[in-house]
C-alpha cells in the first residue's frame, strides 16, 4: 500500500493514539467495546502506511471482540501485544515521514520490520491446548479442505472452528516454517491483496481431488503452447510449466502478460481441471496429439527472481478483493 501525498499525518498518528488508549481501556474493563468508527480509521491508517493487508484484517477483528472479562488466556495477551506493535510499527513510520518530510514510498520491508518489533513485544505462549506438530497438522489439513486461505482466515478457522488457542503471531510463523519445509505454498496477490496459502503440490498424492477447486502451482515455464490449439477467435495463451515432480498447463487470458515468461519461475492460482476443460469448456482444441496434463485455469501469476516475487498478471474480473471464498465471487471464478 501507498501512503498518499496530502494524507494529514499528524491527525492520523492521533488516531492510532486514540485506538491504543481505547483498546487498553477495553481490556482493563473501563470500555464496553470498541468505536467501530475509531477502528476503521485506524485501520485505513494501518494499510495506508505499508502494512499488510492480514495483518490489518487482524487488528479489525481483534478490535472488534475486545469486551471487558475476568480473565483472559495466554493467546489474548499476545494478540493483544501483537495488535499495539502493529499500531506502534505504523506510528512510527509517519512521525519518521514527518520528522523528514519526505514523499512516501512503498514500505517494502514493513513485513520483516514489523516481525521484529512484534517479537520483542511478544508474551509468552505457554497456554496453549496443541502442542505445534498438532498445531501444524491441523493447519495443513485445513488447507487440504480449504486451499487458498490467507492467513487471517487460517487464523479464524484454528481458533473459532477448531477451539485451537493460538496467536495471530504464532500461525504467521507456522505458515513460514511449514513453507520452508516443503508442506505448504504461499503466493501473493495483487497490490492490496494478503498471500494466499495452499498445499505444496508436490506433495499431493493425487490431483484429481482437487478439480474444480482451487490449487497452486510453482514451476518454470517451460514452453508456449498457445498455437498448438485451436481458437476460433483468440481467448486464452497456454503455457506448459514444469517442477521437478509437478507438470501441468497454464491458462491465462489472452495477451494478459506482456513480458516473455518463458524459461522463467513462476508461482500461480487458479482452479485445476482436467485436460478435458479445455475442449468443454473454452472450446480450445490441440492441433495435434499431445499430452493431456492437467491444466491450472489462473487467477494471478508471480515471476520469482532475485527472492522477489512481484505479480505479472491477475484476472482483474475474477480475482476478488480478498477470499476466494467469497460468495459473490466463487461462482464467477469457475
Amino acid at each position: 500500500m501507498y501512503i498518499q501525498s496530502n494524507l494529514p499525518q499528524i491527525s492520523t498518528i492521533r488516531t492510532l493514539t486514540n485506538l491504543v488508549e481505547e483498546m487498553l481501556k477495553s481490556i482493563a474493563g473501563k470500555r464496553k467495546r470498541l468505536d467501530p468508527l475509531l477502528i476503521g480509521e485506524a485501520v485505513k491508517v494501518v494499510e495506508a502506511a505499508g502494512i499488510s493487508v492480514d495483518d490489518a484484517e487482524f487488528l479489525r477483528q481483534l478490535a472488534a471482540r475486545l469486551v471487558p472479562q475476568h480473565s483472559r488466556i495466554a493467546s489474548d495477551w499476545t494478540n493483544l501485544g501483537h495488535a499495539l506493535a502493529i499500531i506502534a510499527g505504523t506510528e512510527f513510520r509517519l512521525r519518521e515521514l514527518v520528522t523528514l518530510a519526505e514523499i512516501p514510498e512503498p514500505v517494502d520491508s514493513a513485513r520483516e520490520q514489523f516481525d521484529q518489533l512484534a517479537a520483542g513485544l511478544g508474551v509468552g505462549f505457554g497456554g496453549a491446548n496443541r502442542t505445534r506438530a498438532e498445531r501444524h497438522r491441523l493447519l495443513i489439513d485445513t488447507l487440504a479442505r480449504r486451499p487458498g486461505l490467507y492467513v487471517t482466515e487460517l487464523y479464524t478457522h484454528l481458533r473459532r472452528q477448531l477451539r485451537v488457542e493460538v496467536a495471530y503471531r504464532t500461525i504467521w510463523e507456522d505458515t513460514r516454517h511449514l513453507e520452508l519445509q516443503g508442506k505448504l505454498i504461499t503466493v501473493g496477490g495483487p497490490q492490496g491483496h494478503p498471500r494466499y496459502c495452499f498445499p505444496h503440490p508436490a506433495n499431493i498424492l493425487n490431483r484429481k481431488v482437487y478439480y474444480s477447486s482451487f490449487f497452486c502451482v510453482q514451476g518454470t515455464i517451460a514452453e508456449d503452447l498457445t498455437d498448438s490449439f485451436f481458437m476460433q477467435k483468440r481467448l486464452f495463451d497456454v503455457f506448459r510449466v514444469e517442477s521437478r515432480k509437478v507438470h501441468v498447463l497454464l491458462v491465462l487470458k489472452s495477451r494478459g502478460v506482456r513480458d516473455d515468461l518463458v524459461g522463467t519461475n513462476v508461482k500461480s492460482f487458479g482452479r485445476l481441471h482436467a485436460f478435458e476443460y479445455l475442449r468443454s469448456r473454452l472450446r480450445v482444441e490441440p492441433r495435434h496429439r499431445m499430452s493431456e496434463l492437467d491444466t491450472v485455469k489462473a487467477l494471478c501469476v508471480t515471476k520469482l527472481a532475485d527472492g522477489v516475487e512481484n505479480v505479472v498478471w491477475y484476472d482483474q474480473g475474477a480475482l476478488p478483493e480478498r477470499s476466494l471464498y467469497s460468495p459473490s465471487m466463487v461462482p464467477a471464478i469457475r
